[in-house]
């Protein structure tokens, strides 16, 4: 099955057959993770219009700009927290002030440092980073093929910046579509009451949480975010008493988008953002073993505020399990649903004073 980085190794070389005027470039990262063998497979003609520039994410975007003003239309695809952050200031006057025909596509975005890079591989600011800027269109496009194709062929006809946001997670696409319009927000799964409105990754792990509660709720994939569909949010806050959010990004990113529109709207709606706190990295990077452990963490976060504002700290989904190990010590894990919360763990200890347990939160040791 097909993910978002195949659909966009695909569009790339096939833009670049069809339309002379478009330029890619790369960086050596890239080359060897995302774009695998991209070269050995695009016709020889459009060679010379790839361009690897290195670990030189400033001269990619000048330069991409130049080229935008000399009529062409230059992609310029790197890892998400390079580009943006390392390339801020030409971002800023070369592509956004200037209104450059440039399209940035920022990969591996989110917690994408859990197992590999750490700290300075995690993109949680790209979006705020974006949205402060003029002129840009700002894309996070979700696991959905449908979806994906939309901006990106939306984004090479736009005469003018663009910036599309892809998540580490290399989910696969499923079978359920929805009906995707461009730059308005889509509904995943009809529901009533209360409605989740997530984008990128997120919507993979908004529609796990609704498939495993009782009540239906409604779930929404906010692709663009700026321009953000405001008249399509009125419309979701009409029919939902509480609004949710859901994103691998810091502060500054959807909830914020939509919190501002809320705030100016005067609607009384309960408004709970989940977003990805900066203060979680290092709990992120204690994590070695699976690198999609922080999407449950994020879930396990998602969950919380669920129960503790939705339904008022009924433990509906909340079971507790013992199993003893080969000293016959009990252990004590507390799940919602089957993801592990909280676990306590027997130790022994050569101060009485101290406590005789050792406490794990999603994983981490706390006491």
């Amino acid at each position: 099955m097909k993910n978002n980085f195949n659909v966009l190794c695909e569009y790339l070389k096939n833009i670049l057959v069809q339309d002379e005027r478009t330029y890619l470039f790369i960086a050596d990262g890239l080359e060897s993770y995302v774009l695998q063998d991209f070269k050995k497979t695009c016709p020889k003609e459009v060679l010379p219009r790839i361009i690897n520039v290195g670990i030189s994410e400033q001269n990619a975007v000048s330069m991409a700009a130049g080229l935008a003003f000399g009529g062409k239309i230059p992609y310029v695809v790197m890892f998400a927290p390079f580009m943006t952050m390392r390339a801020a200031e030409q971002i800023k006057l070369d592509m956004c002030y200037s209104n450059a025909n440039v399209k940035l596509v920022g990969t591996n975005a989110g917690f994408y440092g859990t197992s590999l890079g750490g700290y300075s591989h995690c993109a949680l600011e790209d979006i705020a980073v974006f949205n402060a800027l003029p002129h840009v269109q700002v894309y996070s496009p979700s696991p959905n093929e449908d979806e994906f194709k939309i901006i990106l062929n939306n984004a090479h006809k736009h005469n003018g910046p663009v910036y599309i946001r892809l998540n580490a997670a290399e989910a696969e696409f499923d079978n359920k579509n929805y009906d995707v319009k461009h730059q308005k927000i889509s509904e995943v799964i009809k529901g009533k009451g209360i409605a989740i409105i997530a984008t990128g990754y997120a919507v993979e792990m908004a529609k796990l949480f609704a498939s495993k509660i009782p009540s239906k709720m409604s779930v929404y994939s906010a692709h663009c975010l700026k321009p953000f569909d405001e008249d399509g949010l009125h419309n979701i806050i009409k029919h939902h008493k509480i609004i949710f959010t859901m994103e691998e990004h810091a502060a500054g990113g959807l909830g914020s988008i939509v919190s501002t529109i809320i705030a100016k709207s005067g609607a009384k709606v309960k408004f709970i953002p989940v977003y990805s706190n900066s203060d979680n990295y290092n709990c992120v990077i204690e994590n070695r073993e699976n690198i999609y452990q922080r999407f449950l963490m994020d879930l396990n976060s998602f969950v919380q505020k669920y129960i503790n504002f939705v339904v008022n700290k009924k433990v509906l989904f909340f079971k507790r399990q013992g199993k003893v190990d080969a000293e016959n010590r009990v252990m004590t894990s507390y799940k919602i649903f089957g993801i592990p919360v909280l676990k306590k763990c027997p130790r022994y200890s050569l101060k009485k004073w101290r406590p005789r347990n050792n406490y794990y939160l999603f994983s981490i040791r706390i006491i």
